[in-house]
C-alpha cells in the first residue's frame, strides 16, 4: 500500500504486509491512517461516501490544498492486481481526479475526470472491434476504439471507479468474452478453464474489498445493544449491530458459534457458551451461560464484548480484517488468540497496537508481521 497527504500520512509512504500485520508506533505516527485508507477504499468500492464519518473529505486530506493519493497491489489468482487513487477535497465533498485499476497484463482501466481509456494487452488489438460490434447491445455508452483501446466519456461525479466493479454481463466467444460493467464499460477477456479470466480476477478484487471487517473504533455500550433483524453479515465501523452479524454468520455456518464458545472457554477458563436470541420487539440479543448460570450483556465485563465483536469481525470476514487499538481492552493472552485463529481461518488480518512492547511480544510469539511507524 502506498498512501501520500492523508490524515497522519504527509509525505508519500508505502507498506509492504504480510498475512498477519501488527501495526505499532508512537502517537501521530499514521497507525489509525492504516486503518482508515483501508476502510476509505472498501466503502468506495461499495459506492458510498467514505468521509462522512470524518466530517468530510477536508478532514480526511492532510493539505487541502493539494491532491491525496491512495494506491495498493495484490495477488490475485497469480496475477498482480493494483488500484491507484487521486482524489481531492471540495467543501464536505470530494472530487476523483484519476484512478487506474491494472489486471496483471490483461488490461489497465484509466480514469482520467469523465474519460476512461480500457488499454488492453496488445495482441488483443485485432479482435475488440469486432468482438465490440456483437456486444453493442449490452453498452449504452458510445465508444472509439484505437487499436487495443477503448475510451468512454462520461461524468462519473463522485463515484468511484472501482465501485462500477459490482456486477456484469457478458457476450461469449469461443476463446474470448467481453465483460460489460454498468452497462458502460467492456473489459476483452480471454476464457481460461471455462471462466472469463479478468472477470473472475475483478471479481475477487471486489469482493476482498468490499466484503472485509474494518473496526476503527469500538463503543462496548453500542455494541451491547440489540440489533434489528436483517441480512448483515459484515460489521460496520463501530462493531455495532454485533449480534445480528453473529447470527447471520451462525445461520450460514453453525461452526462459527461452536468456534466462538471455545474462544469463550479458553479465555474464561470457565465452562461458558453463546445463546442468540430474539427478543420482544423482534431484535437480537445474546446471552453467555458462564457455569450453567446465564448473563445478559451489561453485566458482562465490556472486555468480553469487545473480544466477541473482534472475534466476529475475524469469522465474519470474506476479505481481510483491519482492527484499531486492538489493545484498549484485550490481554495479552486474548490478542494471542485471536491472531492465532486469524492465522488459521487464513484471513489476512491488520491490527494497529499501541504498546510498542506488547506488539513487539505477540509478532514474536504468534510470527505475525510487525510494521512499525
Amino acid at each position: 500500500m502506498t498512501i501520500g497527504n492523508v490524515k497522519g500520512v504527509s509525505s508519500i509512504r508505502t507498506f509492504t504486509f504480510g498475512d498477519v500485520n501488527i501495526i505499532t508506533g508512537p502517537g501521530f505516527s499514521g497507525k489509525s491512517t492504516i486503518m482508515e485508507v483501508m476502510f476509505v477504499l472498501r466503502e468506495l468500492a461499495r459506492g458510498r461516501n467514505p468521509f462522512s464519518i470524518f466530517w468530510g473529505a477536508k478532514n480526511f486530506i492532510n493539505d487541502s490544498s493539494k491532491p491525496a493519493r491512495i494506491s495498493i497491489e495484490m495477488d490475485i489468482h497469480g496475477s498482480l492486481v493494483s488500484y491507484d487513487l487521486e482524489f481531492q477535497s471540495l467543501g464536505y465533498n470530494y472530487v476523483i481526479l484519476k484512478e487506474r485499476v491494472v489486471i496483471g497484463d490483461l488490461v489497465e482501466v484509466q480514469r482520467d475526470g469523465d474519460r476512461i481509456d480500457i488499454v488492453h494487452r496488445s495482441d488483443f488489438s485485432q479482435k475488440i472491434e469486432g468482438f465490440l460490434d456483437s456486444c453493442r447491445h449490452l453498452i449504452k455508452e458510445k465508444l472509439s476504439v484505437n487499436k487495443n483501446t477503448i475510451s468512454i466519456n462520461f461524468p462519473l461525479a463522485d463515484r468511484a471507479l472501482v465501485g462500477l466493479f459490482r456486477e456484469s454481463v457478458a457476450c461469449i466467444f469461443e476463446d474470448y468474452a467481453v465483460a460489460v460493467y454498468d452497462n458502460r464499460i467492456p473489459i476483452v477477456s480471454p476464457i481460461v478453464n471455462d471462466k472469463i479470466l479478468v472477470a473472475d480476477i475483478i471479481e475477487s478484487f471486489y469482493r476482498f474489498l468490499t466484503r472485509s471487517n474494518i473496526v476503527l473504533y469500538v463503543d462496548p455500550i453500542r455494541v451491547m445493544e440489540p440489533g434489528r433483524v436483517e441480512r448483515s453479515s459484515l460489521l460496520n465501523e463501530g462493531a455495532s449491530y454485533l449480534f445480528t452479524t453473529l447470527l447471520n454468520v451462525t445461520l450460514e455456518d453453525y461452526r462459527t458459534i461452536e468456534e466462538m464458545d471455545k474462544f469463550l472457554r479458553e479465555i474464561m477458563k470457565h465452562s461458558a457458551k453463546i445463546k442468540l436470541i430474539l427478543t420482544d420487539d423482534q431484535r437480537v440479543s445474546l446471552r453467555i451461560v458462564i457455569d450453567n448460570k446465564e448473563l445478559a450483556p451489561p453485566v458482562l465485563p465490556r472486555s468480553l464484548i469487545v473480544s466477541i465483536a473482534y472475534l466476529t469481525a475475524i469469522l465474519s470476514s470474506r476479505g481481510f480484517v483491519a482492527i484499531d487499538d486492538v489493545d484498549s481492552y484485550l490481554d495479552k493472552d486474548t490478542l494471542i488468540r485471536l491472531i492465532r485463529i486469524a492465522k488459521k481461518k487464513g484471513i489476512q488480518t491488520f491490527l494497529v497496537i499501541r504498546n510498542e512492547d506488547l506488539a513487539k511480544s505477540l509478532s514474536q510469539l504468534t510470527n505475525a508481521k510487525a510494521i512499525s511507524l
